[in-house]
């Protein structure tokens, strides 16, 4: 059984703030609601994922190292907007890379 997912997470960085700071765990269909598909496509290319799972891995099917969220920004020139926060987990170096679509 999977462990509930609590409503607000903070996201710890190493010694870096970061434009937005709390977030909710969202599915994937709940994020593309939020972002530009070609945008996410362009992106998903570039780091190499398929587009169709018979091309081989794709961004969609990576439940283990992908997780999606939707924030707010709470500084800069885009502070008070929501934005939706693309996760990218390596478990072997225990790092992330985070993607944020305002």
């Amino acid at each position: 059984m999977k462990a509930p997912t609590p409503r607000n997470k903070r996201l710890d960085f190493d010694n870096q703030e970061p434009n937005w700071i709390l977030a909710r765990q969202i599915t994937r269909k709940s994020f593309l609601r939020h972002v530009s598909f070609t945008d996410l496509r362009k992106l998903e290319r570039a780091l190499g994922y398929a587009t169709h799972y018979r091309q081989g891995v794709t961004m969609a099917n990576e439940n283990s190292t992908v997780a999606y969220y939707l924030s707010t920004v709470w500084e800069g020139q885009d502070k008070g907007k929501p934005c939706a926060v693309l996760s990218l987990n390596d478990h072997t170096v225990l790092s992330s890379v985070y993607y944020v679509f305002v």
